[in-house]
């Protein structure tokens, strides 16, 4: 009889931790759900709009600092090879990211430090064959496009 009532008391006690321990375990799990991480911002990875630019506040001056802000990506070449002339020469810009402003060649990725916030209504990143197709030969490394507030 007195091994039933320690049992029992053990089986008491096992219930009210359970009891206890129950919304302890849910709260963690409610907490862990609290903490998941924020969802992207909704948007291209090969566009950064007019919104998004204003949304910067004018922190940033710059074509360059806004891409390197928003789409850091942009600037990785994703084609490694450079285009030979007829004559088996290099050309050595092929393997750089070229820049155009309202479809006018800029330059590489640096001449974007040269288009200021107040010129950008957007800006697009264009695939190898994409730049190719609209801009011609010397793009086998992408594009980025500005296009200009009008």
């Amino acid at each position: 009889m007195r091994a039933f009532r320690l049992c029992s008391a053990g089986f008491v006690a096992l219930q009210l931790c359970l009891v206890v321990a129950t919304p302890t375990c849910v709260s963690a799990q409610d907490s862990t759900k609290a903490a998941a991480p924020k969802p992207k911002p909704k948007g291209r990875a090969n566009l950064i709009t007019e919104e998004e630019i204003a949304a910067l506040g004018g922190t940033v001056p710059t074509a360059y600092g806004i891409v390197q802000r928003l789409r850091p990506a942009m600037f990785r070449v994703r084609s490694s090879g450079a285009s030979s002339g007829a004559d088996g020469s290099q050309d050595v810009t092929a393997n750089e990211i070229q820049v155009y402003l309202d479809n006018q060649k800029m330059g590489g990725v640096r001449t974007l430090e040269d288009i200021t916030l107040s010129q950008i209504k957007e800006i697009r990143y264009l695939s190898a064959s994409d730049a190719t197709t609209l801009f011609g030969t010397n793009n086998a490394a992408g594009a980025i496009q500005v296009v200009g507030k009008r």
